[in-house]
């Protein structure tokens, strides 16, 4: 697997269906990406809080993140993490806090 020479430089990444990032990547947008991760078509085109995310080895993911929001005028926010063999269908929405087990699928359109 190649590793592009500017993907820890960059200021955003964009992800296409079955891009992969090198082992243990960490982009300067913050997100935290492990070996062999799949990240779903339009992954960078809002990522409000990329250094909130982490996806562990041989995840899938395609889904929306929010790992922060305004409740009752509190900020409420926590880490998303997606881990190792874990999949994230289409759709679902994934809000802080989130912790998706190694090796759970959730379908389309879960939250």
């Amino acid at each position: 697997m190649s590793r592009h020479p500017q993907a820890e430089r960059a200021l955003a990444v964009e992800f296409g269906i079955n891009d992969e990032v090198g082992t243990d990547a960490h982009c300067s947008t913050g997100v935290r990406v492990g070996k062999r991760v799949v990240l779903g078509t339009g992954f960078a085109e809002d990522l409000p809080d990329p250094d909130m995310l982490t996806f562990k080895d041989h995840a899938i993911v395609d889904c929306l993140f929010q790992a922060r929001t305004f409740e009752d005028r509190v900020l409420k926010m926590d880490r998303i993490v997606v881990r190792r063999g874990a999949t994230v269908g289409t759709n679902s929405v994934l809000l802080y806090g989130a912790d998706i087990g190694e090796g759970a699928r959730l379908r389309r359109t879960a939250w």
